[in-house]
């Protein structure tokens, strides 16, 4: 085969898929038979040469388009949204880069359909690979509060959710001594879908760092009024500090999930709480259910305190909250 051939033969496949880089291997190959199947000045592969073209690129997995025609596709159309178990919201981040037009699945590998041929025997497109879900872990110990060993629980969480199913779908990212002005900062920069905070707690709000070193509490009305700011992406909030269910109630009115404490918590009971609660959403469980199956760790761990931790959730049922599946 000519180059010419050969380029003539990528035009007409450019022409029909979106998405050449969705057929992996060797061009020659792939050009050679297909050159058999379509003719080269058709514009619009015939109907009858669908399935024959189908079924050589299952056969072809191995197959490439030349580098020289990605610079020549279009783009793929946004995706639809994506649907999970009956009554289930699946927490996706937004994704770019999903293969358009009636397109066909064979293995992991999508083909874009030909353009303006209906595929009602295809199925969907599949995504592109999804984020990760981003847990951002914030703490902050005043001296003057005592010191907690916040470094155990977010070691704690880091194991709980490399037990998961779904490990690799989420991500920890962390932050210390957390000052008022470093909220801001934070919630920009990462885009967390997830905000777990570590900490002390009172009766007035969160307490962080000021800037001398000392106690800045923050309260829930104030937060909300941020996370409010947050909430395309944010979709569930962690208070694992002292009396901080009454900021829970607040921040519910911006957050679909928000987890505050009724009492004073000892660590040991906030760290075995937030490690179970984390490992149940790595295995796919819903809110609801993980937050259940870390009071009962409390509970089985004898600590005495499973009734402290309380889940606020006016926006919704938390049971339909699921973040990998």
């Amino acid at each position: 085969m000519t180059a010419a051939e050969r380029s003539r033969v990528v035009d007409l496949l450019l022409s029909h898929w979106r998405d050449p880089r969705a057929v992996r291997g060797s061009l020659p190959t792939l050009a050679e038979r297909l050159r058999r199947l379509l003719p080269l000045e058709a514009r619009e592969a015939p109907q009858e040469h669908r399935a024959a073209v189908e079924r050589l690129l299952e056969e072809t997995l191995a197959a490439d388009l030349v580098v020289a025609g990605l610079a020549r596709q279009s783009l793929a159309p946004p995706p639809p949204p994506e649907q999970g178990r009956a009554g289930t919201i699946i927490v996706a981040p937004n994704n770019s880069g999903w293969i358009g037009g009636n397109g066909s699945q064979i293995g992991n590998v999508t083909i874009g359909g030909p353009a303006g041929m209906d595929s009602p025997a295809s199925p969907a497109a599949a995504p592109a690979p999804r984020e990760r879900i981003r847990i951002l872990f914030l703490s902050a110990n005043p001296e003057s509060l005592g010191k907690l060993r916040l470094d155990e629980e977010v070691r704690a969480v880091d194991i709980a959710l490399q037990k998961g199913e779904f490990r690799d779908r989420f991500e920890l990212l962390q932050h210390w001594a957390v000052r008022p002005t470093d909220l801001q900062t934070c919630l920009l920069r990462h885009r967390p879908h997830i905000v777990h905070w570590s900490g002390h707690g009172q009766e007035g709000g969160i307490c962080l760092e000021g800037e001398d070193g000392g106690v800045r509490a923050v309260e829930g009305a104030l937060l909300a009024r941020l996370f409010r700011l947050f909430e395309k992406d944010l979709r569930c909030t962690v208070l694992n500090a002292c009396y901080s269910a009454g900021q829970a109630h607040a921040l519910a009115e911006a957050v679909d999930c928000v987890i505050g404490m009724s009492d004073a918590v000892g660590v040991l009971a906030a760290t075995r709480f937030a490690a179970s609660f984390y490992e149940a959403l790595a295995f796919g469980r819903d809110v609801r259910s993980a937050f259940e199956l870390g009071r009962l760790e409390i509970d089985l761990a004898g600590l005495g305190a499973g009734d402290i931790p309380r889940l606020v959730a006016t926006r919704g049922d938390p049971s339909a909250v699921v973040f990998a599946s």
